[in-house]
């Protein structure tokens, strides 16, 4: 049967005898490129890719379930993340000590998820706010320590247990002075964040468990 093609969608136009594997074909291929796709894994996706051969006429839209994602092809070959990308916040529910000295840093264990997916942080790796999607991020991070002490204090990002350049805060001499930065980076999939705090007084501090005081640490997806 001839069929019409109506914006894009392909209808039988009645004109002779119903055919039904050539009409079905006809009708269902225009779907692929203006439907989102689920599949549950890169394997799945290739294989998808490989049957249905997306152009730059027919792309593919998919949806990737095991890491909350959807992605444009026109190639089968290379992927595009659409749509806005993954946000998150931690934070601790009760004060972290960190001892005196001035020697070694401390990292902060986070204890709460308070925004965002698993797939920012998890409690098996309570230190670490993991990056889902590769692309530009913008973080944002600060702690107080309740020192009556007028000593130096230091924190410091790391990614993949390397120090960021420019990451570090400190060194406030001055009772309850907030250590806290914003900082845009550009991250892949896969890499992960902590923060450390160095104490240069005698004796350990403690951070606030609460308030605008406490420990914080965001992302938010900004660009590919």
């Amino acid at each position: 049967m001839p069929n019409t093609d109506t914006h894009g969608f392909v209808a039988p136009d009645d004109t002779d005898p119903f055919a039904p594997a050539a009409d079905m074909r006809a009708g269902r291929a225009p779907h692929h490129s203006r439907s989102i796709i689920p599949v549950a894994n890169a394997t799945a996706r290739d294989a998808l890719a490989a049957a249905h051969s997306p152009t730059s006429s027919k792309p593919m839209v998919i949806y990737r379930s095991d890491v909350d994602e959807h992605y444009y092809t026109k190639d089968g070959i290379a992927y595009r993340p659409i749509g806005t990308g993954p946000t998150g916040e931690v934070a601790r529910t009760s004060a972290q000590s960190f001892p005196g000295g001035g020697v070694d840093f401390t990292t902060i264990v986070w204890q709460e998820l308070v925004s965002g997916s698993d797939a920012i942080w998890s409690g098996s790796e309570p230190t670490r706010v993991g990056i889902s999607r590769s692309g530009w991020y913008q973080i944002n991070y600060g702690i107080t320590l309740s020192s009556s002490q007028s000593a130096g204090q230091q924190l410091r990002l790391l990614r993949n247990g390397a120090t960021v350049s420019g990451g570090d805060r400190g060194t406030p001499t001055t009772q309850f002075q907030r250590l806290e930065a914003s900082r845009l980076i550009k991250c892949t999939a896969g890499d992960y964040f902590e923060l450390q705090v160095l104490h240069g007084g005698v004796g350990s501090v403690n951070s606030y468990p609460s308030g605008p005081n406490a420990p914080i640490f965001s992302l938010a997806w900004v660009r590919p």
